[in-house]
């Protein structure tokens, strides 16, 4: 049975007005408590969302849940995510968005990598670490999504190539360890 366009674009819709019913959707035995249903809302409704956070408390979990819904909400889209070190993006927050990749109770499809998700040319989320400034040269989308993970690791000038880039939305998540 294939699903229609128009049926796609409705869901779409629906998912963008509340990421909520989209992760309870693809995740229905994955619980969200309080304060990740919180950062799923102000990611929708915020161009900027920066969450302070600590140890063990799930911020790497919901940034990749974030990374998922948004990427299933917006077509096109684009979703980057980064971190201090290419070690942080691949074996921590990664390994978290292939871990909801495998569990979604809905196929997500497209192509699973590494550290890499494509849905097609103008569909995707990359992960890209951060020592390089140039690397966050040329990405544009209309819906361009870029999560900072470990946000207070980051340095400025990769801060500014974000920001050149315009995105639609910025989750920046982290334990901040200096006071600035």
């Amino acid at each position: 049975m294939q699903i229609e366009t128009q049926e796609i674009l409705k869901a779409q819709s629906m998912w963008r007005d509340n990421p909520l019913l989209l992760h309870k959707a693809l995740f229905s035995n994955l619980r969200l408590w309080c304060k990740q249903e919180e950062i799923l809302k102000s990611v929708k409704e915020n161009q900027r969302t920066a969450v302070k956070s600590g140890n063990t408390v799930g911020k790497t979990y919901i940034a990749a849940d974030v990374a998922v819904t948004f990427l299933l909400s917006y077509y096109p889209s684009k979703v980057i995510t980064t971190a201090p070190t290419f070690t942080q993006v691949e074996d921590i927050l990664w390994k978290e968005i292939a871990g909801l990749y495998r569990r979604s109770k809905i196929p997500i499809g497209g192509d699973l990598l590494k550290t890499e998700l494509k849905l097609n040319e103008e569909w995707f989320a990359l992960g890209i670490s951060t020592d390089e400034v140039n690397r966050f040269q040329g990405f544009h989308s209309p819906y361009l999504l870029v999560i900072i993970d470990e946000a207070s690791g980051v340095k400025p000038e990769i801060w500014e190539a974000i920001e050149a880039l315009h995105p639609f939305r910025i989750l920046a998540i982290g334990n901040p360890l200096e006071s600035s």
